[in-house]
């Protein structure tokens, strides 16, 4: 605002200056034209007027006005300015006084006071513009006029002051043109302060709004640089890596206190002292020359030094393995100093040195691994080669480890591999190895042998020390070790070729008991060798279809059904026929080839559910799975790749049926699998169930949806009372897992009959069918009729009571057996006793059986046919040492018999326990 009114004041000023010019300007002219007007008149009347006005100069005041020198004079004048600007003239003379004036009552009037009078008196022209409200002269009165008012001198010829003429010229048009122009002129001059004004203003607002602009930006920066310088400072305060800057002579200008912490030493004293005798170390921790230290190449060279590690000593006199770069300041060959970053390397260092050992060490038992194994056996081999002794390479698997992992935990299993470890290394030399391989196996390499002795007593030493007890997780356990053995150089000179040989002589270690080593044995490998030769005929026989399958009924014997078929698998040998898994599956049980040949099973296994499906018949199909096929980390992607062709109800007739033996090599893994196959549908059972050694922990992890008694089992239960009570316990154990149970390999009625009676329904064997070709075994399940002997069995599971009887049943009919044997010449035990106390039944009838069941008339008519039975027994071993055949054919068959009648007999006082009644208290 201030600044606009400046402007305006001085428009108007600049304006009135130039009015005041030009009216000076106006003044002038208007001056030089009186002048010229009284030149004229003085020189046209000069002759006459100076006569007049000394006339008049020497006539009293009072009388002039009256005279005729006034009256010429004026019409003299009046004719002189017609037509100029002219209203007045008055002529003064030397004393001021008023010689002639227009107005005759201002003649003989003194203006004395006048200044401009008084001006013209002295000698000087003078003029003034004034400004006359009301104004007479020449003419009529006029108002309102501007007038310049001359002033001027009359000399005589003497040059003295005659008189003073004093004229009036109108200029009021002139004024009034002259006011008009300056109003132009100060309206242009504002209009172009104004212009300028505002252009100013824009300007200077612009340049405000930059300079502002660029105030801020220089603030910012400036804020920004100090954030940047603080930011820094905290950097170099919380960095972790040691930072120190250098001088153009690589002195020490600052170092940030990680470096100080790192070397120990105090800031003040570090700076200013020398780079490389501080700090340029070797990894031996002796100083580099000068002209190989990176920090004085940096600065003189200008040069930055590549990363680097070396050793920097600390004040105490330590020292510490560090890497470091130098980075000079300024321009490259002119540095004016240098930064270097270095880092306490130490933790790296021990990590690297940790890595190593992990590479090269066991993490469990801190013994070699199989990478150091190989490094160790190379140089123990040529250290062999240069004494001509031998070195024995041997291959260690613990027995039994599996079962205490499973049931102690891992913890204990690595707490027992620790002590393997331990006392590995303490029963063979220092310069001997000892390398753990992975899982239970480990290796050993026992150098320097000159007799097969000197290692027979090291692994004597090793598998003693190795069975001895251990405390594990607050249990004492036992595992035994086998060992396989190979000689170099006699059984080979590779690496490989060594450690394999080994491996199979482990295995062989394993076969002959476990607990013991065995030498490689160069036949056994031939043997396996042309076993190769049979595997790869088998590929080739999987390849062009020579492998089929037959299925044997699963038969539900109480409800007189069949419920599921097994697939078996046969080689429709091109030459030799119809072979039966026996004759070839053990030549691949250990090679792929059986993973190859389970997947091709379970596929011609889905195909034919689904054709049976076709033909409208619905059957389960089990599928006997390898335990190197289960144990494949692909299983379950290979099976459903298999499964994928097939809808839901096809997939869910299918079985899966793994050995027990087979689960309980990695029992979590195995669960793991049937769990996921169960989410797919498919059951598993678990086959030869009994031949393991399976705890009701690992049953119910597993959770099969049956389990198959091994026939074995099956077998001899008629005959042996542990048989029978396996099989009683194994169903039992299924029922209250509340899983199917099913008998392998069931041959007789009476099998099936004791089978029932124990509660297991579900059968399969020679007994019900041969495995049968897919047509054929359609045709069977259609023409399937049961037994009607499987009604005389019992409805219901065996109580306690009744499975005394069965038991005592199959103690009778083991004696029976064995003295038939004997008496038929199978005498390489000793014949049962005839003392019909001393037999199992006669201990029981007399002991346990009398107690239990002596109040029933039934029992008691047992005991005279038991004795009719010793007496045959007693006659029929007379007949068989005088040895007349055909009276011992006779009596076998008299005895035959008789135990048929008192197995009836036992089995009416089972008919007569079951009845829902109290037993009533022996005699």
């Amino acid at each position: 605002m201030v600044s606009a009114v400046m402007v305006l004041l001085s428009a108007v000023l600049l304006a009135q200056a130039y009015h005041w010019d030009q009216t000076r300007e106006h003044v002038a002219l208007a001056e030089d034209g009186n002048r010229h007007i009284a030149d004229s008149f003085t020189g046209t009347f000069w002759k006459n007027l100076l006569p007049m006005v000394s006339a008049l100069g020497h006539a009293p005041p009072g009388e002039r006005r009256n005279r005729g020198e006034v009256r010429a004079l004026d019409i003299a004048l009046r004719s002189m300015i017609g037509g100029q600007p002219i209203l007045k003239i008055k002529i003064f003379d030397a004393n001021g006084s008023i010689l002639y004036s227009p107005q005759p009552g201002e003649i003989g009037q003194s203006d004395s006071a006048n200044l401009l009078l008084r001006a013209a008196l002295a000698g000087r022209i003078s003029s003034v513009l004034a400004h006359k409200p009301h104004f007479e002269g020449f003419g009529d009165p006029v108002n309102d006029r501007w007038v310049v008012e001359t002033y001027l001198p009359l000399r005589g010829q003497s040059g003295e002051i005659e008189a003073i003429f004093e004229l009036y010229s109108d200029v009021t048009a002139t004024r009034e043109r002259l006011s008009e122009s300056t109003l132009k002129a100060t309206l242009l001059i504002l209009a172009c302060f104004l212009c300028l004004y505002l252009a100013l203003v824009l300007v200077i607002r612009r340049a405000d709004h930059v300079l502002r602009s660029q105030t801020r930006e220089l603030e910012g920066s400036r804020e920004s640089l100090r954030e940047q310088k603080e930011t820094l400072r905290h950097l170099l305060d919380a960095a972790g890596e040691g930072i120190v800057g250098f001088d153009g002579q690589a002195r020490v200008t600052f170092i940030n206190p990680a470096a100080i912490e790192l070397i120990g030493c105090d800031a003040d004293a570090t700076i200013g002292r020398d780079a490389h005798a501080l700090f340029h170390h070797s990894l031996s921790a002796a100083p580099h020359g000068v002209a190989e230290c990176d920090i004085v190449k940096a600065v003189t060279e200008g040069k930055p030094g590549e990363r680097r590690s070396g050793q920097f000593c600390r004040q105490d006199g330590g020292v510490f393995p560090v890497e470091y770069v130098v980075t000079p300041k300024g321009e490259s060959g002119r540095a004016s100093g240098a930064v270097m970053l270095f880092r306490d390397v130490s933790k790296v260092v021990e990590q690297e040195r940790h890595l190593q050992r992990l590479a090269h060490f066991d993490s469990l038992t801190q013994l070699p691994n199989r990478l150091m194994l190989a490094d160790r056996m190379r140089l123990a081999m040529a250290a062999t080669r240069r004494s001509n002794g031998s070195l024995a390479i041997c291959m260690l698997d613990l027995d039994g480890f599996k079962p205490i992992n499973d049931t102690h935990g891992h913890k204990a299993g690595d707490q027992l591999l620790r002590e393997v470890a331990r006392r590995l290394l303490e029963n063979i030399r220092a310069e001997d190895t000892a390398a753990r391989l992975g899982g239970d196996e480990f290796a050993l390499l026992l150098g320097g042998i000159e007799t097969t002795h000197e290692y027979e007593v090291a692994l004597q030493r090793i598998l003693k020390a190795i069975s001895s007890p251990y405390q594990v997780s607050g249990a004492t356990v036992r595992v035994s070790a086998s060992i396989g053995v190979t000689l170099f150089p006699n059984d080979g000179v590779d690496a490989d070729v060594l450690l394999r040989h080994a491996d199979q002589a482990m295995y062989k270690a394993k076969q002959s008991g476990k607990n013991c080593y065995a030498l490689f044995d160069p036949s056994a490998d031939q043997r396996r060798k042309a076993n190769s030769t049979a595997i790869r005929k088998m590929a080739s026989a999987i390849e062009s279809g020579q492998f089929l399958l037959h299925y044997q009924p699963l038969v539900d014997c109480r409800r007189g059904r069949v419920r599921a078929a097994e697939a078996l698998v046969r080689w429709n040998h091109p030459l030799m026929g119809l072979l039966a898994p026996g004759e070839f599956l053990p030549l691949i049980e250990h090679d792929d080839l059986i993973v190859q040949l389970g997947e091709r099973t379970i596929a011609d296994a889905l195909a034919q559910i689904e054709a049976w499906r076709v033909t409208g018949l619905e059957m389960d199909v089990a599928v006997n799975i390898s335990a190197r096929q289960l144990h494949q980390r692909d299983f379950l992607d290979h099976l459903d790749r298999l499964l994928a062709p097939y809808p839901p109800e096809t997939v869910r007739h299918l079985k899966l049926e793994i050995v027990e033996t087979a689960a309980l090599d990695d029992i979590n893994a195995v669960a793991d699998i049937v769990t996921a196959c169960q989410r797919l549908g498919i059951r598993f059972s678990l086959d030869d169930f009994g031949t393991g050694y399976s705890s009701l922990i690992h049953l119910k992890r597993l959770a099969p949806a049956a389990l198959k008694i091994d026939q074995t089992f099956i077998a001899d239960m008629l005959d042996d009372s542990m048989d029978l009570a396996i099989v009683e316990g194994v169903v039992g154990m299924a029922q209250a897992f509340r899983c199917d149970i099913v008998a392998e390999g069931v041959e007789s009625i009476d099998q099936i009959l004791m089978l029932l009676e124990l509660g297991c329904d579900n059968m399969q064997g020679f007994g019900l069918s041969r495995p049968l070709p897919p047509d054929s075994f359609q045709d069977w399940v259609r023409q399937f009729t049961p037994d009607p002997r499987w009604k005389l069995a019992s409805t219901g599971r065996p109580n306690r009571a009744e499975f005394q009887l069965l038991l005592a049943e199959a103690n009778h009919r083991h004696w029976v057996d064995r003295l038939i044997a004997y008496a038929e010449g199978d005498q390489g035990e000793p014949p049962p006793s005839t003392d019909h106390r001393a037999c199992r039944f006669g201990e029981w009838y007399y002991g346990g059986g009398f107690k239990n069941f002596g109040g029933y008339k039934t029992f008691g008519d047992i005991e005279a046919q038991h004795t009719v039975l010793h007496e045959l027994g007693i006659k029929l071993l007379a007949q068989a040492r005088s040895g007349d055949t055909a009276a011992v054919h006779a009596t076998v068959g008299d005895l035959i018999l008789a135990r048929d009648g008192l197995i009836d007999a036992l089995r009416r006082v089972r008919g007569t326990v079951s009845q829902p009644r109290h037993l009533p208290t022996p005699p």
